[in-house]
């Protein structure tokens, strides 16, 4: 909202169904939810669907426009999804999940169960999660900071 210049106040939901269910109600004016559970109810016209907040379009409905190219930066919002292993974890443990990972994001089943509902894979290794997971944490750290002094 801050990126696009506009205000809003959050409405909590217990998850989003309820929350799509408020927005297809009519109850609120917009929500963010995952593809997989807003492609089927914009198919259904339903809902339309503004833009996807992710640097590139989906290819499961390319026709929606990303936020960026409506002019609106700095907003891109993922949900991500990360395996990880405690600190100590040997070094042959740590091998072997990583190959699982390698080869189960390369799996035509495992891929069409993520691209049929909508998402999309996108396969991150060690320190390029790490970092992506360090920038969204910057990130996240940040807007809150302001959020804290713009309330006081």
């Amino acid at each position: 909202m801050r990126s696009a210049g506009f205000k809003a106040r959050h409405v909590p939901y217990k998850g989003g169904g309820p929350a799509l269910a408020a927005l297809v109600g009519g109850h609120v004016d917009f929500h963010t939810p995952f593809p997989p559970t807003s492609i089927p109810l914009y198919r259904g016209n339903k809902v339309r669907l503004l833009a996807i907040q992710s640097d590139r379009k989906l290819k499961s409905i390319p026709e929606v426009p990303t936020l960026q190219e409506l002019g609106i930066q700095n907003a891109e919002n993922y949900m991500w999804v990360g395996i990880m292993a405690p600190k100590r974890t040997p070094a042959e443990v740590l091998k072997k999940l990583k190959d699982a990972v390698a080869a189960a994001v390369k799996d035509q089943v495992f891929i069409d169960a993520i691209e049929k509902p909508g998402d999309e894979v996108r396969f991150m290794g060690g320190e390029e999660l790490t970092k992506f997971m360090e920038y969204e944490s910057k990130v996240a750290s940040n807007l809150f900071k302001e959020l804290i002094k713009e309330k006081k």
